[in-house]
């Protein structure tokens, strides 16, 4: 794994760092024929050096600069990640799956370790 110094933004908290990298990234922006006036979403799920993954969320309300709300949501593991995020039904169902194929995490079973 090549990995990095990754900063996630959170809002309301320091922002984390994360030696690790980032598997996968997506926002509404790819699925939309013109930029939104209303808001947008990125997610991006970044793998640590010590195998847990976290979830960047992202959304943008309004044009132009807007209010950027930030959250980051943290896994202990690649299963834990791929379950939340294959049972997301909600608006960011499309991105949620586009993220797990992009991580190549649709579709693969986690290893048992013990």
């Amino acid at each position: 794994m090549m990995s990095s110094i990754i900063r996630v933004k959170r809002d309301g908290r320091s922002d984390l760092l994360i030696e690790g990298e980032q598997l996968a990234n997506v926002t509404d922006l790819e699925f939309l024929n013109s930029v939104p006036s209303g808001e947008w979403w990125e997610l991006s799920l970044i793998r640590s050096k010590t195998g847990q993954y976290v979830l960047s969320s992202v959304q943008h309300i309004g044009s132009g600069g807007g209010t950027v709300r930030h959250a980051a949501f943290l896994f202990p593991s690649m299963q834990s990640a791929r379950q939340l995020l294959s049972y997301n039904t909600g608006r960011q169902a499309r991105l949620a799956k586009t993220l797990l194929e992009r991580a190549g995490l649709h579709s693969r079973r986690e290893k048992m370790t013990g």
